[in-house]
């Protein structure tokens, strides 16, 4: 077990909401858990509204939710004011947490990883509690953060550091769990308690140091968008529209402008028909790259030999996301050779249960309903979930 003592003058910045009222000067700390960040992949040359359209499709496809009930915001390090690469992870929450964050007054509002100490090359493990529950709180570098119960967090290190490269250190703000040291002892990675030691690895931690102010969760680029659109006098857009159609009538190209839309929209038509068809089956058609990159992955997926064993702690993590998407409150995960994962979680609602059902289906596994029933004891639906992973016609 180590310990770290906290600057007290930078405790004295941060404020949890539903704690104390922050001033302006200080910065209020939503849990981490709340508001995942979610690694995208998006084109390159997509920029503006265009990339957050195709952002918001990705991530709702992602959690098996509808866009309109899930928000995001970008998430833009500040670590290099020069890197001008366009983004691709963002913020993710529903729609309503995020407008409920307007009301908080202070300097800004962040998650709570995001108060943690930054380098490269350094990890920061600060132990939190998530909803009664013992939970980590980690920063991964100035780029990437969490805050999740002990056993998910645990299980997002051990992945991390097999995926690789693995940090220079690991810092501990506050008592860590005896499994933490394990990980980092098995990976030969230091693990310090104090600041100052961590001068003979050249490294030097910086709080709020890499733009995270900039971060601000009550920011909504989409609403400052719609703002200054409004601002902008009627008669400013008329002239436009008038400049525009007179340029386009005087070059003679107008019919010709109209024939190439036409074409267009027809093109986009067959094309999406098309692909409904021979890839997503009849489903919508929200982003044509992604949905036939994923339909001829798992066509090539089924025509190769069986795959490995399934982690049953890959398949942990993925079900724990899955939960925390559909704001359900796991009783029960439990995971039998030979019967699978066994779910037991309390909804909202019943048809919050078929939800979330369909949600753990969309990842790839059979789901069945063993039972749901409500209880005097307790607000909500208790589900109980058999969930298996399904099996693919070429494999055995």
């Amino acid at each position: 077990m180590r310990h770290s003592a906290q600057n007290p003058d930078m405790a004295q910045m941060f404020v949890r909401a539903g704690e104390a009222e922050a001033t302006n000067r200080q910065v209020t700390l939503v849990s981490g858990s709340d508001v995942p960040l979610v690694q995208l992949d998006l084109p390159p040359r997509l920029r503006g509204q265009a990339r957050e359209q195709v952002a918001l499709r990705q991530l709702s496809d992602r959690l098996g939710l509808k866009p309109d009930q899930i928000a995001m915001r970008p998430f833009v390090s500040g670590l290099d004011p020069k890197k001008k690469a366009p983004w691709n992870t963002v913020f993710a929450a529903d729609k309503a947490w995020f407008a409920n964050l307007q009301k908080l007054p202070s300097r800004a509002v962040l998650p709570d990883y995001l108060s943690l100490p930054a380098a490269p090359d350094l990890w920061v493990v600060q132990p939190v509690e998530i909803d009664g529950q013992p939970g980590l709180s980690l920063r991964f570098g100035p780029d990437d953060g969490m805050t999740a119960l002990t056993l998910l967090a645990i299980a997002a290190m051990r992945q991390t550091i097999e995926k690789g490269p693995a940090p220079k250190a690991i810092l501990a703000m506050g008592n860590l769990p005896e499994q933490v040291s394990t990980l980092a002892a098995d990976a030969s990675i230091p693990v310090v308690a104090d600041v100052n030691e961590l001068d003979r690895f050249q490294i030097t931690p910086k709080t709020l140091g890499h733009g995270e102010l900039e971060l601000d969760l009550r920011s909504n680029p989409a609403a400052a968008k719609d703002r200054v659109e409004k601002q902008i006098r009627p008669w400013v857009w008329a002239g436009l529209a008038a400049s525009l159609a007179a340029g386009v009538w005087a070059g003679g190209e107008w019919l010709a402008l109209q024939r190439n839309q036409s074409q267009s929209r027809d093109l986009a038509k067959l094309i999406t028909s098309e692909v409904q068809e021979t890839f997503t089956k009849g489903a919508p058609v929200l982003d044509v790259r992604l949905q036939v990159t994923r339909a001829l992955g798992a066509m090539k997926a089924s025509e190769e030999a069986p795959s490995k064993p399934l982690d049953p702690l890959d398949m942990g993590v993925q079900i724990a996301q899955i939960l925390h998407a559909a704001q359900a409150k796991p009783e029960l995960v439990r995971y039998d050779e030979k019967d699978g994962m066994r779910v037991v979680a309390i909804l909202s609602d019943f048809a919050s249960v078929d939800t979330l059902a369909e949600a753990i289906r969309a990842e790839g596994y059979t789901v069945t309903l063993r039972d749901s029933r409500t209880e005097t004891s307790r607000d909500g639906i208790r589900a109980d979930y058999a969930v298996v992973p399904q099996i693919s016609e070429g494999g055995e």
